[in-house]
Protein backbone atom coordinates (compact mmCIF):
# COMPACT_ATOMS: atom_id res chain seq x y z
CA UNK A 1 0.00 0.00 0.00
CA UNK A 2 0.89 4.11 -1.23
CA UNK A 3 1.81 5.90 2.08
CA UNK A 4 -0.86 7.67 2.95
CA UNK A 5 -1.33 11.69 4.33
CA UNK A 6 -3.08 11.52 7.97
CA UNK A 7 -4.01 13.67 10.21
CA UNK A 8 -3.72 13.45 14.25
CA UNK A 9 -6.82 14.67 16.32
CA UNK A 10 -8.08 14.36 19.35
CA UNK A 11 -11.43 14.58 20.79
CA UNK A 12 -12.53 18.14 22.39
CA UNK A 13 -14.43 16.62 25.12
CA UNK A 14 -11.93 13.79 26.32
CA UNK A 15 -8.49 14.84 24.85
CA UNK A 16 -6.97 11.61 25.77
CA UNK A 17 -8.98 10.64 22.24
CA UNK A 18 -6.88 10.45 19.61
CA UNK A 19 -7.54 9.03 16.46
CA UNK A 20 -5.78 9.66 13.03
CA UNK A 21 -7.98 10.50 10.34
CA UNK A 22 -7.64 11.18 6.18
CA UNK A 23 -7.43 14.45 5.63
CA UNK A 24 -10.86 14.73 3.70
CA UNK A 25 -12.14 13.05 6.34
CA UNK A 26 -10.54 15.51 8.99
CA UNK A 27 -12.18 18.51 7.16
CA UNK A 28 -15.72 16.97 7.87
CA UNK A 29 -14.96 15.96 11.44
CA UNK A 30 -14.31 19.48 12.77
CA UNK A 31 -17.40 19.41 15.57
CA UNK A 32 -15.90 16.74 17.28
CA UNK A 33 -12.80 16.81 16.89
CA UNK A 34 -10.04 19.22 16.58
CA UNK A 35 -5.85 18.78 14.67
CA UNK A 36 -3.18 17.71 16.69
CA UNK A 37 -0.75 16.84 14.13
CA UNK A 38 -0.21 16.21 10.36
CA UNK A 39 1.86 13.38 9.45
CA UNK A 40 2.78 10.94 6.89
CA UNK A 41 1.61 7.94 8.04
CA UNK A 42 4.21 4.25 7.36
CA UNK A 43 2.93 1.70 5.23
CA UNK A 44 -0.09 0.17 6.36
CA UNK A 45 0.23 -3.89 6.37
CA UNK A 46 -2.61 -6.13 5.93
CA UNK A 47 -3.45 -8.75 8.44
CA UNK A 48 -2.75 -11.20 6.93
CA UNK A 49 0.71 -9.50 5.75
CA UNK A 50 1.25 -9.33 9.54
CA UNK A 51 0.58 -12.65 10.54
CA UNK A 52 3.04 -14.26 7.67
CA UNK A 53 5.36 -11.05 9.29
CA UNK A 54 4.68 -12.18 13.09
CA UNK A 55 6.00 -16.42 11.51
CA UNK A 56 2.39 -17.54 11.16
CA UNK A 57 1.48 -19.59 8.31
CA UNK A 58 -1.70 -18.59 6.75
CA UNK A 59 -3.96 -21.01 5.82
CA UNK A 60 -4.71 -20.78 1.91
CA UNK A 61 -8.06 -20.17 1.38
CA UNK A 62 -9.93 -21.97 -1.40
CA UNK A 63 -12.65 -22.03 -3.12
CA UNK A 64 -15.53 -24.87 -3.54
CA UNK A 65 -15.34 -27.11 -6.54
CA UNK A 66 -17.65 -25.69 -8.72
CA UNK A 67 -19.69 -28.18 -10.46
CA UNK A 68 -20.80 -27.94 -13.77
CA UNK A 69 -23.19 -29.94 -16.01
CA UNK A 70 -23.06 -30.78 -19.09
CA UNK A 71 -24.18 -27.22 -20.34
CA UNK A 72 -21.71 -25.88 -18.66
CA UNK A 73 -23.41 -23.56 -16.14
CA UNK A 74 -22.16 -23.06 -12.50
CA UNK A 75 -26.11 -23.03 -11.42
CA UNK A 76 -28.05 -25.69 -9.65
CA UNK A 77 -30.21 -27.40 -12.07
CA UNK A 78 -34.18 -28.64 -11.72
CA UNK A 79 -34.16 -32.57 -12.08
CA UNK A 80 -36.56 -33.61 -15.03
CA UNK A 81 -38.62 -35.24 -12.95
CA UNK A 82 -39.62 -32.45 -10.85
CA UNK A 83 -39.94 -30.13 -13.73
CA UNK A 84 -42.85 -32.27 -15.19
CA UNK A 85 -44.61 -32.52 -11.79
CA UNK A 86 -44.05 -28.43 -11.66
CA UNK A 87 -45.82 -28.31 -15.02
CA UNK A 88 -48.54 -31.26 -13.93
CA UNK A 89 -49.25 -28.90 -10.81
CA UNK A 90 -49.40 -24.96 -12.94
CA UNK A 91 -52.11 -27.37 -15.35
CA UNK A 92 -54.03 -28.30 -12.31
CA UNK A 93 -53.82 -25.18 -9.98
CA UNK A 94 -53.45 -22.40 -12.72
CA UNK A 95 -50.52 -20.61 -10.66
CA UNK A 96 -47.11 -21.52 -10.65
CA UNK A 97 -45.83 -23.65 -7.97
CA UNK A 98 -43.24 -22.42 -5.06
CA UNK A 99 -39.89 -23.21 -6.67
CA UNK A 100 -38.17 -24.34 -3.20
CA UNK A 101 -40.71 -27.32 -3.26
CA UNK A 102 -39.24 -30.34 -3.65
CA UNK A 103 -40.64 -33.86 -5.35
CA UNK A 104 -42.36 -34.92 -2.85
CA UNK A 105 -44.11 -31.42 -1.46
CA UNK A 106 -45.16 -31.01 -5.40
CA UNK A 107 -46.33 -34.72 -5.46
CA UNK A 108 -48.45 -34.18 -2.25
CA UNK A 109 -50.11 -30.94 -3.43
CA UNK A 110 -51.11 -32.75 -6.67
CA UNK A 111 -52.20 -35.42 -4.78
CA UNK A 112 -54.81 -32.74 -3.20
CA UNK A 113 -55.39 -31.20 -6.38
CA UNK A 114 -56.84 -33.79 -8.81
CA UNK A 115 -60.22 -34.77 -8.51
CA UNK A 116 -61.09 -37.77 -6.98
CA UNK A 117 -63.17 -40.58 -8.56
CA UNK A 118 -66.72 -41.15 -7.29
Amino acid sequence: MANQDQVLMENIKNPSLKRYFTPASARQQTRKWRIVSESVAQEVKKKADVKVAAGKTANPVTAPEKSTDDSGSEFATISDEKETLQKEYEQLSGTKPDGRWNEAKLKAKIETLKPTGL
